[in-house]
C-alpha cells in the first residue's frame, strides 16, 4: 500500500527528479557527470603541465617563481569560481502573496506550477525554473542564472586565461611576470 501511494505521490513526467545544485542531486549525495569529470581531468592535467614543464623552462629564478604564484592564484581562483557556480541552486524564487502590483511582474510555470518572478525561465534539464536565465552548463551540470553567473563568468576567464598560458601563448604572460 505505501508503495502504490509513492507511486501515485510521484510526478508524472520523464523528467529525471530536480537536482539541488550541479554537485549534489535531489537525494543528498554527491552527483558528478562525465562532463565534470572530463573537465576536471583535463584542468588537473593543465595545472600539472603548468608546474612541471613550462614553469621549470624559465631561466631567471624570480620570473619562475613569479609565474609560479601568478598561475597559482589564477588556478586557485578558477577552481573556487568552478565549484561555487556548481553549487549554487540558480532556482527562481516563488511568489507567495504579494501584492496587486507587483502581480504585473509574475509568471505562472506550468512545469514547476508554480508562480515566479518574470525574468524566470524553466530548465529542462534541472525541470526548474531559473531567474534570470542564461543557459544551462553541461560542465557545471547546472543553470548559469541571477544567482551564479558572476561565479561562472570568473571561472571562465581565468580558465581561459590560464589555458593560454599553457598553450604556447607565453610572450603575453612573460610581459605580465616581467621576463625578458
Amino acid at each position: 500500500a505505501a508503495r502504490a501511494d509513492r507511486a501515485v505521490r510521484a510526478r508524472p513526467t520523464l523528467m529525471p527528479p530536480r537536482r539541488r545544485n550541479g554537485l549534489i542531486d535531489h537525494a543528498g549525495r554527491v552527483a558528478l557527470n562525465a562532463y565534470q569529470l572530463a573537465g576536471a581531468t583535463v584542468w588537473a592535467c593543465e595545472v600539472l603541465g603548468f608546474y612541471f614543464l613550462f614553469a621549470p623552462s624559465v631561466d631567471d629564478a624570480g620570473a619562475r617563481v613569479g609565474a609560479m604564484i601568478a598561475y597559482g592564484a589564477l588556478a586557485a581562483t578558477a577552481t573556487v569560481a568552478f565549484f561555487s557556480a556548481a553549487a549554487t541552486d540558480p532556482k527562481a524564487r516563488v511568489a507567495d502573496g504579494e501584492e496587486d502590483d507587483a502581480k504585473e511582474k509574475m509568471l505562472y510555470c506550468r512545469f514547476c506550477e508554480a508562480t515566479v518572478y518574470a525574468g524566470a525561465k524553466h530548465c529542462r534539464d534541472c525541470d526548474k525554473c531559473v531567474d534570470g536565465f542564461d543557459h544551462h552548463c553541461k560542465w557545471l551540470n547546472n543553470c548559469v542564472g541571477v544567482r551564479n553567473y558572476r561565479s561562472f563568468f570568473c571561472a571562465r576567464e581565468c580558465d581561459v586565461y590560464a589555458s593560454e598560458r599553457t598553450s604556447g601563448r607565453r610572450d603575453v604572460f612573460a610581459r605580465v611576470v616581467g621576463e625578458r
